[in-house]
Formats: structure tokens, sequence, C-alpha cells
């Protein structure tokens, strides 16, 4: 059972944790360091762990599994020609099949896909979910949108095509963002249909929308406290330039693009994350409930930004991944869990 102090809000009006269980000073100052640090140093081995992983042996773009076991891929490219952005998977070790997968979408502020949330593709296996990191194309490639969102649509395309084939339930298909991943997940689910890729030869028959979204402290509106520079120059690198216009910047504020087809939604933040308002993740949290759209929402008084699984942190937040899970349950019946 979950705790008195959270509410899941699929039938009724989102609760608030109200625990005021605090990290010591010591533990909160060193995963403030932790995640400011995390932030500036990803750049620099982003390509050399993405193209290093790939070279591992993958039929580039195509769903190939060279360089995989029993016919599931390890690491695979997700363009034809291209050695990366790619993907790598994580297996359950009882994988069976049509097992439910979540593609995972690191943070870093669109300057890395290296940034918070690293671990969580190995952990989801070992609740019995496929784990697909994706890594996608940043200011620190040399690109911007629509780079980066023509990649996360893709990365959930080639899952669900070859969804049979790769042991994956392609009706189970679902994302979980942090920080700037958050807002590319958001973005894709309230969007899916925003840009097709020229390149990609599956957007006009796959759909890229996922089937159920979790957000991790995301950044989720381009509106709500921006000013050139703001969430460590989320909204400038997702561009590649400052100060877009306030027209265009609505355009990727996913609250305000919630419809009633969405999927059902995951979050949660903490009330002083310095780096992204609260409000980000309340105002995606309202949208959901005026379209009707199932939403869990938890809310903690404390914590830093880019927490990332938080496991072994003090409870109350050490504790959101008990909550995933549970709120997984509930939606496509609990996993199983490598013993």
């Amino acid at each position: 059972m979950l705790p008195p102090s959270i509410t899941l809000g699929w039938q009724r009006r989102v609760a608030i944790s109200s625990s005021k269980e605090a990290m010591s000073s010591t533990h909160a100052a060193r995963v403030r360091s932790f995640a400011i640090l995390g932030i500036a140093v990803v750049g620099a081995i982003q390509l050399g762990c993405s193209s290093g992983r790939a070279r591992r042996g993958l039929e580039v773009g195509s769903g190939g599994a060279l360089g995989s076991d029993g016919g599931r891929p390890a690491v695979i490219s997700l363009w034809p020609g291209r050695e990366s952005p790619a993907m790598t998977f994580s297996f359950p070790s009882n994988a069976g099949s049509s097992l439910p997968a979540f593609l995972v979408f690191r943070g870093g502020a669109y300057s890395s896909s290296m940034g918070s949330g690293g671990g969580s593709a190995e952990w989801l296996a070992a609740q019995g979910v496929v784990g697909i990191e994706v890594a996608y194309r940043t200011r620190f490639t040399g690109d911007a949108y629509p780079a980066n969102y023509s990649d996360a649509a893709r990365a959930v395309r080639l899952v669900r095509q070859h969804a049979a084939e790769w042991g994956i339930d392609e009706k189970r298909i679902g994302v979980l963002g942090y920080s700037a991943g958050g807002h590319l997940a958001s973005l894709l689910s309230t969007q899916p249909d925003l840009w097709h890729d020229p390149n990609d030869d599956l957007a006009d028959r796959v759909s890229a929308r996922p089937d159920l979204v979790a957000l991790s402290y995301p950044v989720v509106s381009f509106v709500d406290g921006y000013r050139p520079g703001a969430f460590i120059g989320t909204v400038d690198n997702f561009f590649g330039y400052a100060d877009a216009d306030e027209t265009l910047r609505r355009q990727f504020s996913n609250e305000l693009h919630v419809s009633s087809a969405h999927a059902p939604v995951f979050i949660w933040t903490t009330k002083n994350d310095s780096i992204v308002p609260f409000t980000h993740s309340a105002a995606f949290a309202d949208a959901c409930l005026r379209a009707n759209v199932p939403v869990a929402f938890t809310l903690y008084p404390e914590g830093p930004h880019g927490l990332g699984l938080a496991l072994g942190y003090p409870d109350p937040i050490g504790q959101w991944t008990n909550l995933f899970l549970e709120w997984l349950g509930q939606r496509w019946g609990l996993p199983r869990g490598d013993p």
C-alpha cells in the first residue's frame, strides 16, 4: 500500500506529499555537487560512450540484432548510415515474450543526453521491464531542434516496429524522462507528429506516441520562469540559439498541448528544486486533469535537482521508484523483477 501522505491521481484529484522528512545537510550538499557536476562533465564523454557502444556490433539504423543475445539487440543506432546516436537495451534476465518496455531519456539541459537518470535502463530490467537508454542529439553534438525530437520519435518507432522480433509488447511502450529528457519525453507524448524527419522511413506508418509517460523533475514549459539562460540553458540549447520569441516557445511548452488522447502520466519533483520550478510539473498535472488524462503527481517538499533514481536516498524521495512500480502495476500489471 502507498504511504498515507501520497495519493495516486488516476481516479481523484492529485494530492501532494506533506512529509517533512529531510536529507541531512551533508548528504544534500553532496547531491547538489553531483547534480551540478553531472551537467558539466557529461558532454565530454557523450560521443565516446555512444559511438563506442555502437561499434560493439550492430546493424546501423535497420533494427538488426548483431552483437546481441538470442536475437535481441544490445545496441542499435537510430539512423541508417550512422553509428550514433544509438539506443542501448537492457533485458530482464528471465526475459520472455511480449514484455513491457520503457525508453529512457536522460537529462543534460540539451547540452548532453548523458545527464541525470543513469542506470535507469538497467534498473527497469531488474523489475522485469525492458529498459532502453536513448542517446539523442544535443548542443554538444552540434545539433538542435528538430534533430533532438527526431531522435526521440525515431527511437519509439523503431522499438514499436520491431517489438515482436525483440519480445516487446507493441502496446506497452512507455517513456521515462529526467529534467530536459522529461521535456523531450513530454514533447513527444503531447505532439507525436510535430515533425516528421524526411529520413525517417517509419514516420508515416508507425506511431511515435508512447503508451505511458513517466517524468522526473522535468522541464515542461518554455514560458513558465523563462529568461535567456533559464534552466541551465535548456531552452537556448534546444533551439540552438537564445531569445526565441514567445510564440515559438509556447509551441514547445508541453503543458499547453495535453489532449484527451494523451497516455497516462506519472510525474514527480521537489518543491525547492532550484533549477526547474516545481510549477512545471504541477501545470502538466493540472493539464492532464483538465483533459481527463490519468495522472499520478507527487510533490516532495525538499530535494535538489538531478536525483535520478534516488536509490538509497532518505525517504520520502527515496521511495519514488516504489511509487512508480505500484503505478506501473496498476496500469500494466506488476512486472516480475530479477530474483
